[in-house]
C-alpha cells in the first residue's frame, strides 16, 4: 500500500480482484455448474473465470494509461457525448438493479410464513 496517501494502487486492486474471483469460482461455481451440466461443467467453469480475468486486466491497462479519470468520463471521451452518456446510464441502472435484486434476495427469507 501506498504510504503517502494510503490509497489501493492499480496493481494492488488488480491482485485483490484477481483473487476474489478466483475464490468466487472455486467455491460457488462448479457446484451449481455440475448439477446442470454434470460432466462437462468444468468448461463453462474455466470460461466463466477467464472473461472476468481479461476484464480486470484490460480495465488495468486503461487505468494505467489514464490515471486522473474515471469510467464516467472515459466513456464521453472513447464514445461521444450522446453514446457515452446513454452507457454512463445503463452502467449506473445495472448497479440500482444489483442493489434492488439484493434487497429482495435478502429480505424474502425473513418473511414470515
Amino acid at each position: 500500500m501506498n504510504k503517502k496517501n494510503r490509497l489501493l494502487t492499480s496493481v494492488e486492486l488488480f491482485f485483490i480482484l484477481v483473487g476474489c474471483i478466483i475464490g468466487m469460482s472455486v467455491t460457488s461455481l462448479p457446484a451449481n455448474v455440475v448439477s446442470i451440466a454434470k460432466q462437462d461443467g468444468w468448461i463453462s467453469t474455466i470460461i466463466g473465470a477467464i472473461y472476468p480475468l481479461y476484464i480486470v486486466l484490460i480495465g488495468g491497462i486503461i487505468i494505467k494509461k489514464y490515471p486522473d479519470s474515471n469510467i464516467m468520463n472515459l466513456s464521453k471521451a472513447f464514445f461521444g457525448k450522446i453514446v457515452g452518456n446513454v452507457l454512463n446510464l445503463l452502467f449506473m441502472f445495472q448497479f440500482l438493479f444489483y442493489e434492488v435484486m439484493g434487497h429482495f434476495r435478502f429480505k424474502q427469507p425473513t418473511k414470515s410464513v
